[in-house]
């Protein structure tokens, strides 16, 4: 099957194209995917083993976390996984090509979108634990204008926040069947 590829236009910032070129970017880390990137991904004509494995998460990880997001950590075994973007050798992203950035373009997965902010009492935060992946630790600016370096708006921000949330609630048991699918492919 031909692979489609999505329109890239005005999908990354100047920053996040030469951010993306550096060794430590949010390019760099695995990316927990929705049952809605997932679709998206797999009608650009990518298979699912080729661009998702199952992460396993320590507890540690997830233990700071809303309930929503704990309750979605997939147990098997006595281990936690999440269905995530796979990574290349050098440690960046399955769909991160150097030069011209993600080939996602505007199909980026959700997370990626709002990396690095995050939603907290409705209110839209800095994720300081993205300041080791993030250039625009480095911007004193406001949040509005750290919000518009990377094209998106608040409301924007707050829409993917309650999408992840909503797929973390309702969609627990098809995220169960795929972690143990890429399971069973290792």
């Amino acid at each position: 099957m031909k692979k489609r590829r999505s329109k890239n236009k005005s999908s990354f910032s100047d920053l996040c194209l030469e951010c993306g070129l550096t060794k430590d970017s949010c390019c760099s880390l695995g990316v927990p995917l929705t049952i809605r990137d997932i679709r998206i991904i797999k009608n650009l004509g990518f298979k699912l083993e080729d661009f998702a494995y199952a992460e396993e998460w320590g507890k540690e990880d997830f233990a700071d976390g809303e309930e929503w997001w704990k309750g979605s950590m997939i147990k098997v075994n006595n281990r936690f996984y999440r269905v995530s973007c796979k990574e290349k050798k050098n440690g960046n992203c399955f769909f991160l090509r150097e030069g011209s950035g993600c080939i996602l373009g505007e199909n980026r997965p959700l997370q990626c979108r709002m990396f690095p902010f995050w939603v907290e009492k409705n209110r839209i935060i800095y994720d300081g634990s993205a300041d080791g992946f993030c250039m625009l630790k480095n911007k004193r600016l406001p949040l509005k204008e750290k919000i518009k370096i990377i094209g998106e708006s608040e409301k924007s921000l707050k829409k993917y926040y309650r999408m992840i949330k909503e797929d973390c609630i309702n969609n627990r048991e098809e995220h169960r069947k795929l972690v143990l699918r890429l399971l069973n492919q290792r």
